[in-house]
């Protein structure tokens, strides 16, 4: 690449972060999904979800590269692996866990944090649709994936409401080990 290429690139690169535009915080776009919400409307299976550290980072952070794989290989959600799940069929229960994931979004400051170790989930079904939202309440972010994946900004406040359910229905609360 010459140098007037790499020069165009970095004053482009530069010009585009200075802005903010790409990673400013919306909160009108800070919101669950219409495919979500219609989901979450009439659920046929509701699964709160107690997710353990993602392996590839835990390793990583620990100086493991080349790890042998788990026997026998756990259940995951993405790269977390499931600690417990429970269905949630009182549908008052589903309400509290659903208000107080959009109290954080509401709540959210717009700023958020590159750990990403998620301890909770929820994964919802209704007909052929499903969404599962991956909460990270240490890094404040949340994945939904409802259709495609989209990144949410959260509040740390509703975190003891996700840890009490987990405790409710006995279900482990993971801890970071690194």
């Amino acid at each position: 690449m010459t140098v007037i290429a790499i020069s165009a690139l970095l004053c482009s690169a530069d010009k585009a972060t200075s802005t903010g535009q790409e990673h400013a915080f919306d909160p009108k776009k800070n919101v669950l999904s219409q495919q979500t919400l219609w989901i979450v409307e009439k659920p046929d299976s509701f699964v709160l979800i107690s997710l353990g550290p993602d392996r590839e980072t835990q390793n990583w952070a620990v100086g493991i590269t080349n790890t042998p794989p788990a026997t026998p290989k756990p259940e995951m959600l993405g790269r977390w692996e499931i600690l417990g799940s429970i269905a949630i069929t009182n549908r008052n229960e589903q309400l509290e866990l659903m208000s107080s994931l959009q109290k954080s979004l509401q709540l959210s400051a717009g700023k958020r944090y590159a750990c990403f170790d998620p301890h909770h989930a929820l994964r919802m079904k209704r007909g052929n649709k499903s969404a599962d939202l991956i909460i990270c309440f240490q890094c404040v972010a949340m994945h939904e994936n409802s259709p495609q994946q989209r990144i949410l900004w959260i509040d740390r406040s509703q975190r003891t409401n996700f840890d009490a359910a987990l405790i409710r229905h006995g279900l482990p609360i993971a801890t970071n080990s690194f």
